[in-house]
């Protein structure tokens, strides 16, 4: 716990700056909408960029660090007299997230991730890494006759003619070539 789990840009001119992200390392949108974009490379997490508030300065990045109560978090960061810029917000089917300013007027973003939204990102990257992992054009694989094989073991011992008698000592008999 307490990673770096996320990171943001705001921007004043966002469209621009998605794209440049976009094609510089061939990154995807995972999340597009007018006010908020998540770009993500093939691995790992991807960034945000949103729209600059108007009392922040652009460019401004802020990092986000995970945390199992973002509530408590906040409480301790009040007691240090710090500027609490956001309060707990849910961020809808993903978690929440908090935001202030450290020490140095650095935006610290908090984030506590909902626990179904984790296991079905989870859930949707095993599935990404096994589609990866199967070629493209494979033939389907033939189905095996069961039924035809005891029959052409059972012929082919029966060709060879070897056989192990119980009155004997272990040792095979002469071999017998089958007519057919």
């Amino acid at each position: 716990m307490h990673d770096v789990c996320h990171v943001e840009f705001m921007s004043k001119n966002m469209p621009r700056l998605v794209e440049f992200y976009c094609d510089l390392f061939e990154w995807k949108k995972s999340l597009d909408t007018p006010t908020y974009v998540i770009l993500a490379p093939k691995e790992g997490p991807g960034i945000g960029i949103g729209p600059a508030m108007e009392s922040q300065p652009a460019p401004a990045i802020t990092n986000y660090v995970l945390v199992k109560d973002i509530a408590v978090t906040l409480k301790k960061v009040r007691s240090y007299g710090l500027e609490i810029l956001q309060e707990k917000t849910e961020v809808p089917g993903m978690g929440w997230f908090g935001l202030f300013k450290d020490p140095d007027g650095n935006v610290i973003g908090l984030w506590t991730t909902l626990p179904r939204f984790l296991a079905a990102a989870r859930s949707a990257g095993k599935q990404e890494k096994k589609a990866a992992k199967k070629p493209a054009n494979k033939p389907p694989k033939k189905a095996a006759k069961k039924s035809a094989r005891p029959k052409k073991a059972a012929k082919k011992a029966s060709k060879k003619g070897v056989k192990k008698s119980a009155k004997s000592n272990g040792r095979p008999k002469k071999k017998v070539r089958a007519r057919g």
